[in-house]
């Protein structure tokens, strides 16, 4: 396409003459008033506002997935910390301790997360989520402005993006969504810095993806910097007679953007990096978990058909996904309409068609995961062990087809022809295709061929599921219908503003529907302690909890009967893993679900099973728990589980019925001095070791080294003081002794017998230890990370020398400059 031809939409030829014919606005972003601009930013502010009032105004929580399980009480923690005048350089509350502000997994250094500390934690909480849905409206708003896509098709654009069910899936990972919002506001400058280098760009876009790296999530990381590559080639790959150089010049720019970004996320990287060398990480996840979710091929429909795997807790795609009753991301729907134009700009086939299409395809392939060889091809080569849970690389494709989507609907607005037509086929065939499968269904070969594709759900659910997926076929048929029409209308009548308000109006509801089932709300009260954290003793701070149900997978397991709901308020009750946390109890031994655990920690969780199989119990070691500190243990109740189960779910009381008991497990300190040292050769030996111990039913307080046995003698061990990340002990041995610290070892934790540095040793595999003299001493335990004092100074240099950037930057005019025909295809993508 010749640039000469092409006016400031990005149109050329017939496409510009229909455009000029049907519309009052030659371009997208140079005609229309700023007061147009802002009524359009405030009604879909106002959409959000309306979807979450509940949430907002009246007091509802979020509470589904790893948000109730994980971030919820992490979060709590976190603020516990701070507010105590402490930095969150340790998180004592799991797994015997782990470090806190090195994990990028708790974003201890993004801004926008300090709305945790808000007077009202649970306001808090709620606005820190909700916050990224605005972020991610406004961002989407602004980078298809920039891209010269009128209003209409700009709100709609941004809508998708903020509350498309492909990213609201996100919602319940915060790692993900406050990673994934930044993404349109570091394309809109660095597609502007690509394109016509500029200071300003440069620091915005530098400063917005350097809060992307604070949130930490390295996978949207990686795949925020491949989209900023691929455009950088694409506008190369369309300058015919320097595409080399173009390349080079666009892919160093992108370089030099990453480097800047990441000097602005210095204070979580460096520890970060540092960090995941000590985890299990380093050593290379197993297959089995590097593979876990991998898209099954049939997802990609889902863009267009939004109950394709399931609605509400009648989930029937399980056999797609080996030991998982649910996909990974809940939906890939981005919004009927939304799929409807993804499957028109592909039929009409003009940029930027061809890009989604090579994005979609390599995304959806590294997706599929062990669907495919790829996958265990980088495996097996070392580049893929770290990583997991392949289907969320399917997010290049979803932002791909978002744009295309825009674009095309930008397309139609302004009358063109072709575009229309595009669009009236695709809403036709997915109409007449719908109503086939409503059709179809009411023939006995329906739930044979669902069978076959989902496997065998239980018989008694299978006419609930026919009837359910036929409504679903015909809501389809019907939305796709409605679309053919207006299309007909739009292509006879022009883009009339009732035409646009009904397209908004649709979008809006449609949204709002796959909102409310996606994001699940519950009464405030569900982050209260239940009874069973009631029945504990008062002093928290004491004893840690190991939650044995949660460890051997004793759970409600009834998804067909239970719905999700119920599942969650059993689980609170049963106080699993982490949620203890929230109400200041400790745990230990629990599952280490992000696979950020210390080496240290995942040893002495494996030598907790070695020990079972060795002394061919049921039960868990008692030797290892009072190691490990566990003044409770909390057991699956059969009996109250089948009760649970039993009872009609209109009946059932889900704010009281738990499955889980508990149990006191004595004698188990945190600090003491040991009773007797052995050696021990590796972790096997350990495993060997502790299992005699308690086959014997020895009791003595053993402590297990690889080095040369340390003396041991009695004596007592008083705690003066202790914080998150730091202790002062008075002990008193009536000989050389050696005290045992059930605080999982780690590099940066230092240690001082009366202000003289003493040197800690790995003590039990998992624990550390301290050669004391005879007599009276005090002892002080501290972690600190350096590299954290590093990164900050890093981080600040970067950020100031940023802002002075944009401070001291020329300003642009109001009318943005046009783009160069070398960069014209950029225009277009």
């Amino acid at each position: 396409m010749d640039s000469t031809t092409r006016d400031s939409s990005g149109l050329s030829g017939p496409a510009a003459e229909s455009s000029d014919r049907h519309t009052d606005s030659e371009s997208a972003g140079s005609r229309e008033d700023s007061r147009s601009n802002r009524i359009a930013l405030a009604v879909i502010f106002a959409i959000p506002t309306i979807l979450f009032a509940d949430v907002l105004f009246l007091g509802s929580q979020l509470y589904f997935g790893d948000l109730t399980a994980f971030y919820y009480p992490i979060k709590s923690i976190l603020r516990s910390i701070v507010l105590s005048g402490e930095f969150p350089s340790w998180n004592p509350f799991w797994s015997g301790g782990q470090p806190f502000a090195a994990n990028p997994e708790f974003h201890i250094f993004y801004p926008p997360h300090w709305l945790i500390l808000l007077p009202d934690f649970q306001t808090g909480f709620r606005l820190h989520i909700l916050f990224h849905i605005y972020l991610a409206i406004a961002g989407a708003w602004f980078f298809f402005r920039d891209m010269r896509i009128r209003i209409p098709a700009a709100a709609f654009g941004a809508l998708t993006f903020g509350l498309g069910g492909f990213y609201l899936s996100y919602l319940k990972m915060p790692s993900f969504h406050f990673t994934v919002v930044w993404i349109p506001i570091i394309l809109l400058f660095g597609r502007r810095f690509v394109l016509r280098p500029s200071p300003s760009s440069f620091a915005a876009c530098a400063l917005a993806w350097g809060m992307q790296l604070l949130a930490g999530e390295p996978t949207t990381i990686l795949q925020t910097g491949l989209l900023l590559g691929a455009f950088a080639l694409h506008d190369a790959w369309h300058t015919p007679d320097r595409r080399l150089k173009r390349a080079s010049r666009g892919l160093g720019l992108v370089a030099l953007l990453s480097i800047a970004a990441f000097l602005v996320g210095a204070v979580q990287m460096l520890p970060a990096s540092d960090h995941v060398n000590d985890t299990v990480r380093a050593r290379g996840l197993p297959w089995d978990m590097v593979s876990t979710w991998s898209m099954p091929w049939v997802r990609p429909a889902e863009f267009i058909y939004p109950d394709l795997l399931g609605e509400h807790f009648l989930h029937w795609h399980r056999n797609v996904y080996p030991g998982k009753s649910t996909a990974y991301i809940d939906s890939f729907h981005l919004g009927t309409l939304a799929g409807l134009l993804i499957l028109g700009g592909l039929i009409h086939r003009r940029r930027p068609a061809g890009l989604v299409v090579i994005i979609a395809a390599i995304s959806f392939i590294i997706a599929a995961g062990s669907n495919t060889p790829l996958l265990k091809l980088l495996y097996d080569s070392g580049i893929f062990r770290s990583i997991r849970y392949p289907e969320k690389f399917a997010l290049a494709a979803a932002l791909a087809f978002t744009l295309l989507a825009v674009r095309f609907a930008d397309r139609c607005l302004r009358g063109d022809a072709a575009a229309i037509r595009s669009l009236l086929l695709a809403a036709a065939g997915v109409s007449l295709f719908s109503l086939a499968l409503a059709g179809l269904s009411f023939t006995p070969l329906y739930p044979d061929m669902f069978r076959w594709l989902w496997g065998s759900p239980p018989e008694e659910l299978v006419a609930r599921i026919v009837v359910s997926t036929r409504i679903d076929w015909l809501i389809a048929a019907g939305f796709a219908a409605g679309v053919a029409g207006l299309a007909v209308w739009l292509k006879k009548e022009g883009a009339s503003r009732a035409w646009v308000m009904v397209m908004l109006l649709v979008v809006a509801v449609d949204l709002g529907v796959v909102s409310n089932e996606l994001v699940g709300r519950i009464e405030q009260s569900f982050f209260e302690p239940p009874p069973l954290a009631n029945a504990l003793p008062p002093d928290r701070a004491g004893f840690r909890i190991f939650h044995a149900a949660d460890v051997e997978g004793r759970n409600l397991t009834a998804p067909w009967t239970l719905s999700p709901e119920a599942k969650s308020w059993t689980a609170r009750n049963g106080m699993y893993p982490r949620l203890p946390g929230a109400w200041n109890f400790r745990t230990v031994l629990e599952g280490d679900y992000d696979m950020t655990n210390l080496l240290p920690t995942t040893d002495f969780f494996d030598a907790m099973y070695g020990v079972r199989r060795k002394t061919e119990s049921d039960a868990f070691s008692e030797t290892l728990m009072r190691m490990s500190n566990a003044g409770y243990v909390l057991s699956y109740d059969e009996g109250a589980a089948k009760r649970i189960l039993q009872t009609p779910p209109e009946n059932l009381r889900v704010d009281e019925v738990t499955p889980i008991s508990g149990r006191r497990v004595s004698d188990s300190p945190r600090y003491y001095l040991a009773d007797s040292a052995i050696q021990i050769r590796d972790l096997d030996d350990f495993v060997h070791r502790v299992a005699v111990q308690d086959l014997s039913g020895d009791r003595r307080r053993i402590a297990y080294v690889t080095f040369n046995p340390p003396r041991t003698s009695s004596g007592t061990v008083t705690l003066i003081e202790e914080t998150s990340s730091s202790a002062a002990l008075r002990v008193v041995a009536e000989g050389p002794a050696y005290l045992v610290i059930s605080i999982t070892p780690h590099e940066y934790w230092k240690a001082a017998i009366d202000g003289t540095p003493a040197q800690l040793r790995v003590t039990n595999v998992g624990y550390q230890g301290l050669e004391v003299p005879a007599g009276t001493h005090e002892i002080r335990l501290r972690y600190r990370n350096p590299l954290i004092k590093t990164g900050a100074v890093i981080s600040l240099i970067a950020v100031a020398a940023l802002l002075a950037v944009l401070l001291l930057a020329p300003r642009r005019s109001g009318r943005r400059p046009a783009v160069p025909a070398s960069g014209a295809a950029a225009a277009e993508t």
